[in-house]
């Protein structure tokens, strides 16, 4: 594995493990927050318990964080040059049998007349007609109205 490749591969772990658990931790702290207040019953200062706390629960937060990526590092799956380039390689075969070489431009699609949803139009059914914005008219075109202009 390349070290680019390797440095990507140890960057997405890193994110993916401290955003599952700072999402766990905000969630436990936001207990400890609602739950704090109880103390005062104890005669205690909810503040400094509040705190004390979070503070043992950020440390705790970082020994989760430290242990789960010692854990996953181990198994980042070690990929070899030569299959990336297989792989790359299979991707341009198909690109090419699709008609579309690798950084050639694509064609723009043209859009077909169409109308902007506050222009009007003027719609007809049987004798009937009417003029109206069209983003108005698609309620009534699907009952079988037509544009006339």
């Amino acid at each position: 594995m390349s070290g680019a490749t390797f440095t990507e591969h140890l960057r997405r772990l890193l994110l993916q493990v401290i955003d599952i658990f700072w999402l766990e931790h905000l969630e436990t702290m936001d207990y400890l927050r609602r739950s704090v207040s109880l103390r005062a019953y104890g005669q205690r200062d909810p503040l400094i318990e509040y705190r004390r706390e979070g503070l043992m629960r950020f440390r705790q937060l970082e020994e989760h964080i430290k242990a789960a990526i010692t854990e996953a590092l181990p198994r980042l799956e070690q990929r070899d040059d030569a299959r990336i380039r297989a792989e790359e390689e299979k991707t341009r075969a198909a690109l090419v049998a699709a008609g579309k070489e690798e950084g050639a431009a694509s064609v723009p699609i043209k859009k077909t007349a169409g109308y902007g949803r506050n222009e009007f139009v003027i719609i007809k059914k049987g004798g009937e007609t009417q003029t109206l914005k069209y983003k108005k008219a698609e309620l009534l075109l699907a009952e079988g109205w037509e544009i006339v202009r």
